[in-house]
């Protein structure tokens, strides 16, 4: 194992501080506003589009 001294303890207490932290997640997407929300809503589209199309072109293999 390295050794890098305190930093990797350091390391480690803020990772367990972090995930012990009991903040709520809110769901952002019903605070975009426009235009950013129809952007946004496109972009996934486009995205979902093109993985969809590459999924299908292994299948075809």
């Amino acid at each position: 194992m390295l050794s890098n001294g305190n930093h990797m303890e350091k390391f480690l207490s803020f990772q367990k501080n972090l995930v012990n932290q009991k903040s709520p997640l809110r769901d952002l997407s019903s605070e975009i506003k426009e235009p950013y929300r129809t952007s946004r809503y496109q972009l996934g589209e486009q995205m979902y589009d093109l993985w969809y199309s590459q999924r299908e072109i292994r299948m075809e293999d």
